[in-house]
């Protein structure tokens, strides 16, 4: 998973196409304002989503659907808990994107 709320540093670029390599799932989020997208073309295990800071739940179940996709390769459990512990950091990156623009 990787937070790319502005432009794409050079460390991220490198680990994202090391991520896709070796093809594990990759999830993206994007400021929906500024965020700069990573062209992965077609690629079936990555996942990108634009982000309403506003509207965090949509994004969740973006991430909560791509992850019951590639499931197959893991548990539901972990799946379950992989989508809470994102939902809490989208909730406490919302907190903290919404602060700073008032």
């Amino acid at each position: 998973m990787a937070f790319c709320l502005n432009r794409l540093t050079k460390t991220l670029k490198e680990e994202l196409k090391y991520s896709k390599s070796i093809n594990k799932p990759i999830i993206i989020i994007y400021d929906k304002k500024r965020g700069k997208r990573v062209k992965f073309g077609d690629n079936i295990n990555v996942k990108e989503i634009f982000i309403d800071f506003h509207n965090t739940d949509k994004a969740l179940h973006q991430i909560a659907e791509f992850l019951k996709n590639v499931s197959g390769r893991a548990r539901t459990t972990e799946s379950s808990l992989g989508v809470a512990l994102i939902g809490i950091g989208l909730g406490l990156l919302a907190l903290h994107v919404l602060s700073n623009n008032k």
